[in-house]
């Protein structure tokens, strides 16, 4: 019972232990930022063919006569299309089924329904490369005994290259949306993350019946097909990390504000040097970037006198400077880190871009 006792403790033991791992992983993990877009494009085309399924469907008192029934109308649909020139490989059969039929108890009775027979049907894709030749097709169909035209649907035989335009249309909106978000925002935009697309073509699949058909023939209009093509694009955010030409003004220091008087300030260049007012003095030195890694130095500085407050101040500010490892940027917003990554200096732009 003792050993059960102490098993269970170090059971509950590792359990908690695991709980702790899995609640404790997250706190150290930052979040990605992240900007997501959606955009569409859509070209227009004029359809050259047209897909079409065509059904005939017997009914037979058992299910053999029902199938011999609708093989021998299938086989004059497919005879007639063969007529007609349609090519084998545009000749497909899409669905055979065979259900059987019941007869309808009176409301109340108690018997239970009876088979009273077979219903049979074929369902042919046919493909249409010659749209002008579509209205005859359909004609005879009906002639040769098809009993439903379940879809038509007219398209291009280069519909492949008109979604890739499409798609690449979506793209691009996508791409110059995320671009003025990120602008904007005071961001940079970083690599992409995921992307998803989705396409939509119109007009849709048109049902006719057969009969109808055979009463009016149905004219053919092609018209103009639809072909829209959404991507939804997921981009990562990047600081602004462009300091070449700006210039700042300190606003805190190791978490204690900067007074506007004496004027501090410093100026990037684009040839990595860094040049200002520390206070007291004028300083000027070197930077350099490697992402968002910046390094100071080293930094020289006049010999001017000043008043203690001031000469602290000036102090402070340049061995801050030469702490700083990281930085982030954020429109006119700049933050500098210590190699912990802890917060030593927040300044303001004074020339926003």
């Amino acid at each position: 019972m003792k050993q059960q006792s102490v098993g269970a403790a170090v059971l509950w033991r590792c359990i908690l232990g695991l709980i702790v791992v899995v609640l404790a992983a997250p706190t150290g993990v930052a979040a990605e930022r992240q900007l997501t877009v959606r955009g569409t494009g859509v070209v227009f085309a004029e359809p050259d063919m047209a897909e079409v399924r065509v059904g005939v469907t017997t009914q037979g008192a058992d299910a053999t006569s029902a199938m011999q029934a609708n093989a021998a109308s299938a086989g004059a649909i497919i005879a007639a299309l063969r007529d007609l020139g349609i090519a084998p490989e545009d000749v497909q059969t899409a669905a055979v089924s065979l259900a059987p039929e019941f007869d309808r108890p009176e409301p109340g009775s108690r018997e239970q329904p009876r088979v009273v027979g077979y219903r049979a049907s074929n369902n042919i894709q046919v493909t249409v490369r010659d749209l002008s030749a579509l209205g005859d097709l359909l004609d005879t169909l009906v002639r040769a005994g098809a009993t439903d035209i379940g879809r038509i649907r007219l398209t291009s035989s280069e519909l492949e290259m008109l979604m890739d335009d499409a798609l690449a249309l979506a793209m691009g909106r996508a791409r110059d949306k995320a671009k003025r978000l990120s602008a904007a925002a005071g961001v940079e935009l970083g690599e992409v993350l995921s992307i998803s697309e989705q396409f939509a073509r119109g007009p849709g699949p048109v049902p006719l019946a057969a009969q109808a058909l055979a009463d009016a023939p149905v004219p053919i209009a092609p018209g103009q097909q639809r072909i829209e093509a959404s991507v939804t694009v997921t981009y990562a955010l990047r600081a602004n990390l462009r300091l070449a030409g700006s210039e700042w003004r300190p606003t805190e220091i190791d978490g204690t504000p900067v007074a506007a008087e004496p004027a501090i300030f410093l100026q990037f260049d684009g040839d990595g040097e860094v040049n200002g007012n520390s206070g007291c003095n004028r300083f000027f030195g070197t930077f350099t970037l490697d992402g968002d890694a910046i390094a100071f130095g080293p930094i020289g500085t006049t010999r001017m006198a000043c008043p203690q407050p001031v000469m602290d101040l000036e102090l402070a500010f340049l061995t801050t400077l030469e702490k700083a490892a990281t930085f982030a940027r954020d429109r006119i917003h700049l933050s500098l880190f210590d190699a912990a990554g802890n917060t030593i200096m927040k300044l303001k732009q004074t020339d926003p871009d």
